[in-house]
């Protein structure tokens, strides 16, 4: 796709100039005139993941309640 391409999910925009696909492996790519393209990722959830399918942050360890500080 060529001109002004915004592409999102959710909250999350990416901005550029071409979209290439390649069909056969899946692979997206986001490219400019300039070279820089523009992105903006917002959380789902506090601690949540920031792309969608990823594994979340690990949770703090247990608790101790009887251990001496």
């Amino acid at each position: 796709m060529l001109g002004g391409i915004v592409l999102t999910q959710g909250k999350n925009v990416l901005r550029g100039d071409r979209l290439l696909v390649d069909m056969t492996t899946g692979v997206s790519r986001v490219e400019s005139d300039s070279g820089r393209v523009q992105g903006l990722f917002q959380s789902s959830s506090p601690g949540g993941p920031l792309i969608p399918g990823a594994a979340p942050p690990p949770s703090p360890g247990p608790v101790n309640p009887n251990k001496p500080k």
